[in-house]
């Protein structure tokens, strides 16, 4: 006799993801893109990632424009390309 497997559990990620499109180093900002995904809430601190590495604790400010928010760098450093999320 073949005992059945448990069903699967299936845990929706309702986690924040998106890139870094753009970098003013000057202003210290970003432009964070969040494509297909749930945006960030204004005010909401972030954390950016590079090869799997925090590299920058960022908070959202806004404008927001379709799927892009501007955030301020509060510290370290960032490059376009970098990984957001919210832990």
């Amino acid at each position: 006799m073949v005992a059945n497997p448990a069903p699967a559990i299936v845990t929706p990620n309702d986690s924040l993801a998106g890139k870094v499109a753009a970098f003013n180093s000057a202003g210290r900002f970003v432009v964070l893109n969040f494509p297909g995904a749930q945006m960030p809430k204004v005010d909401q601190t972030l954390f950016l990632y590079r090869a799997g590495l925090k590299v920058a604790e960022i908070k959202v400010t806004g404008p927001q424009s379709d799927d892009n928010t501007v955030a301020d760098i509060i510290s370290g450093d960032a490059q376009v390309g970098d990984e957001v999320r919210d832990q």
